[in-house]
């Protein structure tokens, strides 16, 4: 595939245009590049995947125009780390940008500081500052702003602004990550009631944590069980919520679409729709989010639509990852600057079918837990954990117990079946692939920073996503 930017310039018009440039900023031939994230979307709960009857008629209208990846990635089950991998194309044993307080090392270059190196304009509209300034993911965007949610009312200053220069955009939409906001056939007692219990939950398993003491000093697990309990019996209540919230998001991005459309800077524009990870929402007696690598925490919507729809339809079933961003938009756009360092994999290939069957073993997600305790869940699987793909395949690996899962997902696609006892050979060999990708992890052995200071806008932000206490 080309590149898709516009028709270039003869020698000597681009002679003319580039001493232009020096004067006024980005090359008239860049691409507007959109990447719009909604968090804590998992796919199989929206109607590209599956769902039925869908949540998401906008982004089922989008998807018609795009590419949709059916097996995509998170890097991490939470936002900060798998916000970092989207941004660099680093793993999290790379990055190791792991809990609050750490950021972007400084020699890392990530993707807005590329795009703006390359003449666009950077926009970042953020509702979670995980993807913001707490993370150093606010370097590279000439704005970096903290919404309560990106719409196009709210990008329609920005774009004033950018005028007729290209741009790279980055929205990242909270909604449906609690609290829930919809109610939707829900009283809005019940909704109260699910918040306070959640934030309750969130709450006891970071109680060490906040503390500054070592994970699984307090042994709360009693009182986490009560809580799991009245979590389970609100259970249809919670789905009615989290898909309330989705259709929320459908609107938002739809209210972006639109935006670009009236201003006529969607069409020729690369638009990619993701999410950082799911949720789980009582599969494998878990709730929310970051404390497993289960399908519903980490398989996440991955959508591509290209200028003039090109590809309009194409379904990949190849397992992908967020990491594979950066390299896809750096063949996409000509632009090799954009995938230097990647550890991620340019996806044009399979794009243009040109890829061969695929099937090799991938690490697609990690979780490096040092927030959040749970005494059966530490003791089953450790706060390390390997998530890797081969063929249909899933492992598993924990690193605490040196243990892995292993669930064939086209026959077992809810993993309830572990298969190493029969798959000895394929079970080992995975493991020391995991092994090998969790070294720099297992080598580190931090101490959990304390939590940041923070600017009141930030921590406001946090508390109301339940992530500090009040």
């Amino acid at each position: 595939m080309k590149p898709v930017a516009r028709t270039a310039l003869r020698p000597w018009l681009a002679l003319l245009a580039l001493l232009f440039l020096g004067c006024s900023g980005a090359p008239e031939d860049r691409q507007d590049v959109v990447i719009f994230l909604i968090d804590t979307l998992r796919a199989d709960r929206t109607g590209p995947y599956g769902r039925f009857p869908s949540p998401t008629p906008s982004l089922d209208g989008f998807a018609a125009e795009s590419i949709v990846f059916e097996q995509a990635y998170a890097p991490a089950p939470w936002t900060l780390p798998s916000a970092v991998s989207l941004m660099t194309s680093q793993p999290l044993c790379e990055h190791r940008v792991a809990v609050d307080g750490e950021t972007v090392a400084p020699e890392v270059v990530t993707l807005a500081e590329r795009m703006a190196e390359g003449g666009r304009r950077t926009g970042s509209f953020i509702s979670n500052p995980y993807a913001g300034a707490t993370s150093g993911l606010d370097r590279g965007f000439d704005t970096a702003k903290l919404v309560q949610g990106t719409t196009g009312d709210r990008l329609a200053p920005w774009l004033d602004d950018v005028g007729g220069r290209a741009f790279f955009l980055y929205a990242h939409n909270i909604s449906p990550h609690d609290p829930y906001n919809g109610a939707r056939g829900v009283p809005k007692e019940r909704k109260v009631e699910v918040n306070e219990l959640f934030d309750r939950f969130r709450h006891l398993g970071r109680e060490d944590w906040l503390a500054g003491r070592p994970l699984g000093t307090t042994r709360n697990e009693v009182a986490q069980d009560a809580l799991r309990v009245e979590i389970e019996a609100r259970a249809d209540a919670i789905g009615r919520l989290y898909e309330a919230d989705i259709q929320r998001a459908d609107r938002q991005l739809e209210s972006v679409v639109e935006e670009l459309r009236r201003r006529g800077r969607f069409d020729d524009a690369i638009f990619i729709v993701l999410s950082d990870h799911g949720e789980a929402l009582g599969e494998h007696q878990e709730w929310q989010h970051d404390q497993s690598l289960h399908e519903e925490v980490i398989r996440v919507p991955m959508l591509i639509r290209l200028p003039g729809a090109e590809h309009a339809g194409l379904r990949i079933s190849e397992p992908v990852s967020l990491l594979d961003v950066a390299p896809t938009l750096a063949e996409l756009l000509g632009e090799p600057a954009l995938a230097e360092n990647a550890r991620g994999r340019s996806l044009v290939p399979w794009i243009e079918g040109r890829a061969v069957a695929g099937g090799e073993a991938r690490v697609v997600s990690t979780r490096w837990n040092r927030k959040k305790h749970y005494e059966p869940a530490a003791a089953r699987r450790g706060n390390l954990n390997v998530a890797i793909r081969e063929g249909s395949w899933k492992a598993i690996w924990n690193a605490g117990p040196d243990t892995l899962e292993l669930y064939d997902l086209a026959r077992d696609p809810r993993e309830l079946r572990d298969r190493s006892g029969e798959e000895i050979e394929r079970a080992q060999r995975l493991a020391a692939l995991a092994r090998e990708h969790a070294a720099p992890c297992l080598d580190a052995s931090p101490e959990a920073p304390s939590v940041p200071e923070l600017d009141e806008s930030v921590r406001e932000r946090l508390r109301e996503l339940g992530y500090l206490d009040p």
